[in-house]
């Protein structure tokens, strides 16, 4: 099943309409190939259809990181600009503090990590938010020349 579709129908589970707007709104977000914000979203989606609000895009955004479909993502330790991405399982990001390269992994160690939390606390650990920061290597590398 697509993120459309799984987004589409966990909309509508949780008794949100499927507008057009929405429709848009899912449709951008699955055709995304990097981070976006929701001012991003807004443009891009004002682009196919002019009456889309703001409120729309971030009433749609809380739903679907609601249902754990995506998640805000800041490249500062701050946080102090929220992007949202599409919930892959298991992947996390590194960010570089110098030069803001965004670096994909995964690692069986967060996996460990959660079995573990569910088995010492007793919770069902369903989202797991993971920020990692430094510097990458080509960064690193500078640093150690100087």
């Amino acid at each position: 099943m697509s993120f459309s579709d799984r987004a589409l129908e966990a909309l509508r589970d949780a008794g949100g309409r499927i507008t057009v707007q929405r429709q848009l709104i899912v449709d951008v977000l699955s055709a995304s190939q990097e981070l976006v914000d929701a001012e991003t979203l807004y443009q891009v989606s004002r682009q196919y259809d002019h009456t889309v609000s703001l409120a729309t895009i971030y009433r749609t955004l809380a739903a679907l990181e609601s249902v754990g479909l995506v998640r805000p993502y800041y490249i500062s330790s701050e946080h102090s600009h929220k992007y949202i991405e599409l919930v892959k399982p298991d992947q996390y990001h590194f960010t570089c503090q110098r030069c803001h390269q965004i670096i994909s992994f995964s690692s069986p160690l967060v996996a460990h990590l959660k079995e573990e939390l569910e088995q010492d606390l007793q919770v069902q650990v369903m989202t797991t938010c993971l920020c990692v920061s430094g510097l990458c290597p080509d960064c690193r590398n500078m640093q150690s020349a100087k």
